[in-house]
């Protein structure tokens, strides 16, 4: 499968992306040291059978070349381009591609998601940490664009040989989501959006980010990160979940404060994609949290009323941390938007 492994529910942990900087994590069953023991294990059988049967292991050798090359012909006259897992079986299809938000890692806040989907629906999943985030290594920061973010993420879809995939997004996540399915309709099954709006961001916006940038860079980054946090978690939340919340702030504070900031810049620069999304003609689910202080119902039933083919969900008592605050009801609206549009359909 090439650097990264590939099987259903593997997991994929700090594989560097060398292009994009960008690493991806895939749920796994088992572990790469038990894949490596059973690799050295063969490579000496292998060893060993050749000392003794040079000849014949040549002549399996050429016999093997000639079978997978006919193999291959056959995909591609019956027109099959699809991967496969370590036993020879094609993965389930489709691919799902999380994304996560500002200061947050990909594995930690799309974690149940991945563990029901893979776990309970046999579904392929990959977790991006976008740069300098968790296992992103910590490298070239500076960000102008969101594209520049879109290309990282298909980077890792390259990496992974995957072709196609369901791009899912939270937060920052939904708008390099968006921006993949106009700039790689083709790289793009489906999108689901979680905490998204399509316009540009507001001259307020922009002096808030702006300040608050500037706060940190001669104050110490420890008042942003609790601005950040009071935003984006609800009071109910963290009444009702004081584990979970405990959990998001360390995940937060693990990360490199540079490498947050680096990306108010591309948020900052947004445009208004709305026009352009009358033309995206890809199924697209958004979920939207009642009780989001960051992105407004208006703005989010704006975009899903020009995106063609949408449908939206309204979760109760529930803000801007979808995934995080009600995660088995994400995972089952993404299962079901993606079994009913890309499945079964």
């Amino acid at each position: 499968m090439g650097a990264v492994e590939a099987a259903l529910g593997a997991h994929l942990a700090h594989e560097d992306v060398q292009d994009a900087e960008v690493d991806a994590d895939v749920e796994s069953s088992s572990t790469n040291k038990g894949d490596t023991d059973l690799e050295e294990s063969a490579a000496d059988r292998s060893s060993n059978a050749e000392v003794n049967h040079e000849n014949n292991n040549v002549a399996n050798d050429d016999a093997d070349d000639d079978n997978n090359a006919k193999a291959q012909e056959r995909k591609e006259a019956e027109g099959e381009d699809r991967e496969e897992d370590q036993d020879g079986e094609p993965f389930t299809d489709p691919v799902l591609l999380f994304i996560h938000g500002l200061g947050v890692t990909g594995t930690f806040i799309w974690r149940k998601q991945i563990d029901i989907l893979t776990q309970e629906y046999g579904m392929r999943v990959i977790a991006v940490d976008l740069r300098g985030h968790g296992a992103s290594v910590p490298l070239a920061y500076h960000v102008d664009t969101l594209y520049e973010l879109v290309e990282d993420c298909i980077a890792v879809l390259d990496d992974a040989k995957v072709k196609k995939a369901v791009w899912c997004g939270s937060g920052l996540g939904s708008r390099i989501a968006l921006r993949a399915g106009l700039a790689f309709p083709d790289r793009t099954a489906a999108l689901v959006l979680l905490g998204s709006q399509a316009r540009a961001a507001t001259w307020g916006e922009v002096a808030v980010n702006s300040i608050l940038c500037t706060f940190a860079q001669q104050c110490g980054f420890n008042m942003v990160r609790n601005v950040l946090e009071r935003q984006l978690i609800t009071a109910e939340f963290e009444t009702s979940h004081p584990e979970e919340s405990t959990a998001f702030r360390e995940n937060v504070n693990a990360q490199d404060p540079e490498a947050i900031l680096a990306m108010v810049t591309p948020l900052n620069k947004r445009s208004d994609i709305s026009e352009e999304l009358q033309d995206l003609d890809i199924p697209t689910l958004i979920l939207h949290g009642e009780m989001d202080r960051i992105i407004s119902y208006t703005d989010a039933k704006a975009m899903a009323d020009t995106l063609p083919d949408t449908e939206i969900v309204v979760l109760s008592g529930v803000g801007h941390l979808l995934s995080l605050e009600a995660p088995r009801d994400v995972a089952e609206e993404i299962h079901g938007f993606v079994d009913a549009r890309l499945i079964s359909s």
